[in-house]
């Protein structure tokens, strides 16, 4: 199982990341990650993100109760459970309001990460949620109907969320998804992107799927692992990539 203390320093440390690169601002946002099959571990309400300290993270149930610490998760936290109740591959689910990004969803138009390999790889399609009043019972109903799809959701008039296997890759998505957002406007300005080849997105969505980055059934506590702790290692990941493509060049005899 997960190793609490390092779970709750993992969480303070992606606030930090976050804060520092102007993903949330003030006390925005809101993180958590799977302690158990029937704990997580939140972030505290009223509080900013950067400067958490590992006491104040909020271990609570799978009704978002607390059942340990003297502080509250976010109202939010119901959004974060809907994920998990229908995603059992995802240990970790960060929401911010990165501000590229939730430009695009204050004009309710998804980030066209399609114009990019390394973001229709690694991040797929970003689904647009319906409005909803944060914080309501009315939000997590709206972004339930998308969860199964996509590992990355605007929220119309809010802000982003991002999952993951673990704290890193659902903030990495974050991070990628704003970067995404900003090189987007920025082709928009110059004419407009060239989009990728109908027959090269099907390669990409093949890479995604044998690198594992697609929604899936299996539990991420399935191998007892932790749901966070540890960076993934970005060198092996980028041997991993670069062999699958010179597999496939090979494969068509270029």
């Amino acid at each position: 199982m997960p190793e609490e203390g390092q779970l709750r320093r993992d969480l303070c440390e992606i606030g930090r990341r976050m804060w520092l690169q102007g993903l949330v601002a003030a006390t925005d946002g809101n993180f958590s990650v799977r302690l158990s099959e029937d704990r997580l571990l939140a972030t505290p309400t009223g509080v900013n993100k950067g400067f958490m300290s590992p006491e104040e993270i909020v271990k609570i149930d799978l009704g978002g109760q607390p059942v340990e610490g003297f502080t509250r998760p976010s109202s939010e936290i119901r959004m974060h459970l809907a994920i998990y109740e229908r995603r059992p591959d995802v240990c970790a689910v960060v929401h911010g309001h990165p501000p590229t990004a939730t430009g695009f969803a204050a004009v309710r138009v998804p980030v066209p990460t399609e114009i990019l390999t390394e973001a229709h790889t690694f991040l797929g399609p970003v689904a647009v949620v319906e409005y909803a009043t944060p914080g309501s019972a009315t939000l997590p109903q709206a972004l339930a109907r998308h969860v199964k799809e996509h590992n990355l959701f605007l929220l119309a008039n809010h802000g982003a969320v991002a999952v993951g296997g673990d704290l890193f890759q659902a903030s990495y998505r974050m991070e990628a998804l704003e970067q995404s957002a900003r090189i987007a406007i920025t082709a928009r300005l110059l004419g407009g992107a060239q989009a990728i080849e109908a027959s090269e997105l099907e390669k990409l969505q093949a890479i995604r799927g044998q690198l594992g980055l697609l929604p899936s059934e299996e539990s991420c506590l399935a191998a007892g692992e932790a749901c966070g702790g540890a960076a993934p290692d970005d060198e092996v990941l980028i041997a991993r990539i670069t062999s699958l493509v010179l597999d496939e060049l090979q494969r068509q005899g270029r």
